[in-house]
């Protein structure tokens, strides 16, 4: 039988209200706080009970720029296996 291999998407979304940038056309990142987005953070707790249940492997994905891997130092401090930034 195939262990289940489970791979959940998690996003680095700010916490604080966002500014619009200088040019007026890009959201300003500088000095605003981020943090992983509370529903993908069940669904990571949904994926570890799963393979509490039947083995395997849990991944983390998450896409975006530099900054958005702090979101993958959450999963597997949650207890995913694996983190994939894009």
């Amino acid at each position: 039988m195939t262990q289940l291999r489970t791979v959940v998407c998690v996003k680095h979304v700010a916490v604080t209200a966002p500014m619009i940038g200088a040019d007026g056309r890009a959201v300003d990142a500088e000095g605003r706080r981020f943090e992983v987005n509370e529903a993908d953070m069940g669904a990571v707790e949904e994926a570890l009970a799963l393979r509490a249940l039947h083995g395997g492997s849990v991944t983390a994905v998450t896409a975006g720029p530099a900054r958005a891997k702090e979101a993958l130092a959450v999963a597997p401090a949650a207890g995913a296996d694996d983190g994939v930034h894009v």
